[in-house]
């Protein structure tokens, strides 16, 4: 890390490690992932939109 960069976190930014390649310490934003993607569909078949328009409704879901 850089000198600039450590400044930066001591400025008050709560900085947090991570292990690399463990998915278990990344288990919130995977389920806001699945949470968001089963909004997503529901939001698609309940309108009757075509799957084309997946980028709107994931900018609308995440939004909301």
């Amino acid at each position: 890390m850089s000198t600039e960069f450590q400044m930066y976190l001591k400025e008050g930014v709560c900085h947090q490690l991570t292990v690399p390649q463990t998915p278990e310490q990344n288990g919130v934003a995977k389920r806001m992932t699945q949470i968001l993607v089963e909004d997503v569909q529901a939001k698609l078949a309940d309108a009757r939109l075509l799957p084309h328009f997946w980028a709107e409704t994931w900018s609308t879901a995440v939004y909301l």
